[in-house]
């Protein structure tokens, strides 16, 4: 590429971005201006491009308003020391009399011969950005953490935004329901279009019972406050909605028609203890709560219900009363010989001789959690297998014969299971790699985990490369053999071979371009160059597929939150979030692991997808919302406000981001 188009290529990128851009020649005259330094500085281009950087009637100083240094001017020290400077706050006069305080990068652009042609600065307004971002973020979680639902929709109907409540009340997970229109949430599709927003179009709100439709299949009752979201201009936008499942409320209307004698045989003949309190004292209870906690009915009658719970549980419990919450919730008990063991509450307020109490069932849950855990260990093998279906996976015993590989495998490597089944995976192997896949296979059932690349013969002889994953399988909690998860990557290593040959000074350029832009928040390295700065890992490689968004999202909350306290966790969760979105977005998903180095949290998400090309790269990573597919998603300019680094390295069949917070 020759300078000239380079230099021009480099101008069309910094006219895209967001942040104020200029270049300057040697002798200190600007010799380019974006729009959005037009923007910032208040000044015309034309009062910018050709004058000195330094002009008098910029009235350059520190943010204090003290004359500006030489050290303190990026221009000036990157001509002097060769380097590139982050971060420098700088105030300014616009030609209006008002003053803007700028947070600048400067970085040098050299020719073939190492002398400096242009020093890029990049700027950015950051009055009162921090203060903004503390606001928004406060007023989004104390939405996220409401105990009613909260839910937008546009003026149509169709859902743009639902908080975690909703997610518990419904049941579904917010990508199954964002862009869905509310009409297929509820169990009559015309209600919504009939009546509640004609009622809202007509008085501004609407407000009433509606039945809708779990993920299950079950209809249960809300009880639904709608009204409109208007601009700044009092034009209608939104429709903003509070949910909340009176299920539980209709439940307790419908037990407060039954008599007290009626109550009694009931409570008997169920398998729940029942119990009555107010205020924590028990007024009534049946024989199958006594049995559960070892004492005589009597004995219970008159005491602290509180008194049967752990401390831990207790805590629980009074929050559960206090905000007269009516799901079900799991605590643990303490029998009269001082045992322990796991409940299941719920409660509901009622009305007993003409005052308010609290009503509970309560189930003994050790059988389910056995059972549960049980289960849990059966299908640890097969979910394993169902879940990645997508690549090529087989089953060793613990003498190497083949057990089990899916319909992938055979696809690549023309083999078929009834064939192999029973007999080693020697003859497979290409001779070179084998002693290496053999003591990959023994550290495999001594219970480590392995990662490894391995070439294999097709049955029509040709070589296959696959990257391959291998865990040991549990039965009864022995090791009874291997499960491996491989991906053809041929292509990809061929592909890596003749991305050696490529232009190096381009692949430079957009580089350091791109790092100079961020501030070096972004660093575009090579996959063994992002490898190289990882910590020391703190969790296992997780997969990720669809399903698993909100998993592993709560996942990544807990670890990071032990694992680092004091981290301001949500920002890196959120940008975590998008990552992980964009690797099922592109590549129909990946793999995620967590590091730590020194304070700093890393977490690096992974994927197989086609990589971002060098073309694409600028847009990709610095313009805001850009998406080589539709996107919600904010992309890497969300990642880089919301993390102190990110380090990209990205090639066809492989991306891999490492997202850095301290």
């Amino acid at each position: 590429m020759k300078e000239s188009d380079w230099k021009e290529h480099l101008e069309q990128i910094l006219e895209t971005i967001a942040d104020g851009a200029m270049l300057i020649n040697p002798d200190g005259c600007i010799a380019f201006a974006n729009a959005s330094a037009e923007r910032i500085s208040g000044s015309k281009r034309s009062d910018l491009i050709g004058h000195i950087f330094n002009d008098p009637s910029r009235q350059l100083a520190t943010p204090d308003g003290k004359p500006l240094k030489d050290e303190a001017c990026p221009f000036l020290r990157v001509m002097k020391t060769g380097k590139p400077v982050y971060g420098i706050e700088i105030s300014g006069r616009r030609p209006d009399g008002t003053r803007v305080i700028m947070s600048f990068n400067a970085a040098p652009l050299r020719d073939k011969n190492g002398a400096i042609t242009n020093v890029v600065e990049t700027f950015n307004d950051i009055t009162d950005r921090k203060q903004t971002e503390k606001r928004l973020n406060l007023f989004f979680e104390a939405v996220e953490e409401a105990p009613d639902g909260v839910q937008i929709t546009d003026l149509k109907g169709y859902i743009i935004y639902s908080n975690r409540a909703v997610e518990k009340i419904y049941g579904f997970s917010p990508g199954e329901y964002i862009g869905k229109h509310v009409a297929e949430m509820n169990k009559d599709p015309e209600f919504a279009e009939k009546v509640i927003i004609p009622g809202i179009k007509n008085t501004g709100r609407w407000d009433g019972e509606v039945t809708v439709k779990h993920k299950d299949g079950r209809v249960f009752p809300i009880w639904l406050t709608t009204s409109v979201v208007k601009n700044s201009h009092n034009n209608p936008v939104a429709f903003v909605g509070f949910i909340r499942d009176i299920t539980g409320r209709k439940m307790a209307e419908e037990a407060l028609r039954e008599s007290e004698e009626r109550f009694r045989r009931l409570s008997e003949a169920t398998f729940e203890g029942i119990v009555i309190h107010e205020k924590g004292k028990i007024l009534e209870a049946n024989h199958t709560l006594a049995g559960m906690f070892g004492y005589e009915l009597d004995e219970l009658i008159g005491k602290s219900g509180l008194d049967l719970l752990t401390p831990e549980s207790q805590e629980i419990v009074s929050g559960h009363i206090l905000y007269g919450s009516e799901e079900p919730y799991e605590a643990v008990g303490i029998k009269k010989d001082g045992t322990t063991f796991p409940l299941e509450i719920r409660g509901k307020t009622s009305v007993y001789e003409n005052r308010f109490v609290r009503v509970g069932a309560i189930r003994d849950i050790t059988e389910r959690r056995l059972t549960e855990e049980a289960l849990k260990q059966s299908e640890e093998k097969y979910r394993t297998m169902i879940e990645f279906s997508n690549d090529m996976i087989w089953t060793l015993d613990t003498e190497g014969l083949f057990q089990f590989f899916n319909k992938r495998a055979e696809d690549i490597t023309g083999y078929k299971l009834e064939d192999w089944r029973g007999k080693t995976f020697v003859p497979v192997i290409v001779e070179e790699d084998l002693p290496k896949v053999a003591a990959v296979f023994q550290k495999t059932l001594s219970g480590k985990p392995q990662q490894y690349e391995v070439r294999i013969k097709s049955q029509n002889g040709r070589i296959i490369v696959l990257s391959v994953n291998t865990a040991p399988i549990y039965l009864k909690g022995k090791i009874a053999g291997t499960v491996s998860f491989g991906r053809d990557i041929t292509e990809q290593k061929k592909s890596e071979e003749a991305l050696r040959d490529t232009d190096l000074a381009i692949r430079k350029a957009y580089v350091d371009v791109i790092g100079t832009v961020t501030g070096g928040r972004l660093i575009i390295a090579t996959h063994e160059e992002v490898i190289a700065s990882l910590g020391e890992p703190v969790t296992d490689t997780c997969r990720i597929i669809l399903e698993d968004i909100a998993p592993a999202r709560v996942k990544l909350r807990e670890i990071i939150r032990h694992q680092f306290p004091g981290l301001d966790i949500e920002d890196i969760i959120i940008a975590a979030g998008e990552a992980i979105t964009n690797a099922i977005k592109h590549a129909g998903g990946g793999e995620y692991r967590v590091y730590k180095t020194g304070n700093a949290a890393q977490i690096l998400i992974s994927d197989y997808g086609p990589g971002i090309d060098f073309e694409t790269l600028p847009k990709a990573t610095l313009v805001a919302g850009f998406s080589t597919k539709p996107s919600l998603g904010l992309g890497f300019t969300m990642m880089l406000e919301l993390t102190d680094r990110i380090l990209l390295s990205t090639r066809p069949g492989n991306t891999i981001i490492v997202l850095e917070k301290l």
